[in-house]
C-alpha cells in the first residue's frame, strides 16, 4: 500500500557544447584536441559551466619506412582527458512515492 504519494518536478535545464580540432602530419603523425562544455541549471549562477578537454596523439607506424608488412597497418594511440558525469538525476525526474513500513509481529 503506497501512503502519501507525492510528484516533485523541478524545471531543470542543461546545456552542452562539443567543439574538435584533428591535426594529420604527414599522414603518421596525428594530434587531437577536443572541449565539452556542459552546463546545468542546478549549479550556482557564478559556478553554472564545466570544461572537460582532452588531448590524443597517434603514429601511424605502418607508414613509416621500415615497416615490412604490407597488407598489414599499424596505428598507435594515446589519449588523455577529464570527462563529466551528470548523472541520471539531470536527465530524468521521477516521481517519488513515500511507503509506509509495515513490521510484522511474532
Amino acid at each position: 500500500m503506497i501512503n502519501n504519494a507525492s510528484t516533485n518536478l523541478y524545471g531543470n535545464a542543461m546545456e552542452s557544447y562539443f567543439g574538435r580540432a584533428n591535426l594529420a602530419w604527414k599522414n603518421k603523425y596525428l594530434l587531437g584536441l577536443s572541449i565539452r562544455t556542459d552546463g546545468s541549471s542546478r549549479f550556482s549562477p557564478d559556478n553554472r559551466y564545466g570544461y572537460f578537454p582532452s588531448v590524443s596523439a597517434g603514429w601511424q607506424v605502418s607508414k613509416e619506412p621500415f615497416w615490412t608488412l604490407a597488407d598489414t597497418d599499424l596505428k598507435l594511440r594515446m589519449s588523455y582527458g577529464s570527462k563529466g558525469k551528470p548523472g541520471r538525476r539531470e536527465q530524468l525526474r521521477l516521481p517519488v512515492a513515500h511507503r509506509r513500513r509495515l513490521q510484522l509481529r511474532r
